[in-house]
């Protein structure tokens, strides 16, 4: 099972955080999706937000880099969701 521990301790050592703004961005392929409200998923949500000195918003996609590989993260109403590759349009 995935564990969101591995994703905090890990996003600070990638390459680059691309922020998305309010539904400009969404991911490709959806790999899993969680629950907003738990602890670590909103832990992690301030981190992201910390790194890229953004404000926080919904509806949004952190785009992570690291070694030429990429994934996603959105932010929605009630849920984080982790995929792979980005679709870069308004919806």
């Amino acid at each position: 099972m995935f564990r969101i521990y591995n994703l905090l301790t890990s996003i600070y050592h990638v390459d680059n955080i691309t922020f998305h703004g309010y539904r400009t961005a969404r991911p490709e392929f959806i790999l899993a999706t969680f629950d907003r409200n738990n602890e670590h998923i909103q832990h992690l949500e301030k981190i992201l937000y910390e790194i890229t000195k953004e404000t926080r918003d919904n509806h949004v996609v952190f785009e992570v880099k690291k070694d030429n590989k990429e994934f996603t993260i959105m932010f929605s109403d009630n849920n984080m969701i982790l995929g792979l590759g980005i679709i870069e349009e308004r919806w």
